[in-house]
């Protein structure tokens, strides 16, 4: 339970104050333990990080896949600006999409490999749905074909 509550914090503050201005010890204090208390759980800030970050692209992904199959019966314009409309709500409301967002424009530069890394993974797994969903909009003759 506790290890869940620190990375529920840490997801608020990373999104809040990125890598730099989150801090063990304010997470640990509004967690209500001690600061020592974190490392039973993580080895230390760059493991939190990171366990979030893999977490956030969990649901970052799970999201397009449920929004992609809610909204399949859409013409590929109606599909991706609700897409956009959907996302920026997110972004507002939720600090997951914050953390993402963050985290994929601003990554801490001793960690920048891996986020790259674990950023185009997701990439290329969004690039797998939306492909074809363009194929069809272009044998469809909704998107010019010279749209690569």
């Amino acid at each position: 339970m506790t290890g869940t509550r620190i990375k529920e914090v840490a997801l608020t503050q990373f999104a809040k104050n990125g890598y730099e201005g989150a801090s063990l010890a304010d997470i640990a204090t509004e967690v209500g333990i001690k600061k020592q208390s974190i490392y039973t759980h993580f080895k230390g800030k760059d493991e939190l990080f990171l366990d979030l970050f893999d977490d956030v692209l969990a649901k970052e992904l799970n999201f397009v896949v449920e929004y992609l199959d809610r909204h399949k019966h859409l013409s590929i314009d109606q599909l991706l600006y609700g897409f956009l409309i959907q996302y920026k709500d997110c972004y507002e409301q939720d600090d997951n999409t914050k953390f993402f967002l963050r985290v994929a424009f601003f990554p801490p530069s001793h960690l920048y490999d891996e986020i790259v890394k674990k950023g185009y993974n997701y990439l290329d797994k969004l690039e797998t749905m939306l492909i074809p969903l363009f194929d069809q909009a272009i044998a469809a003759g909704n998107i010019h074909a010279d749209v690569s």
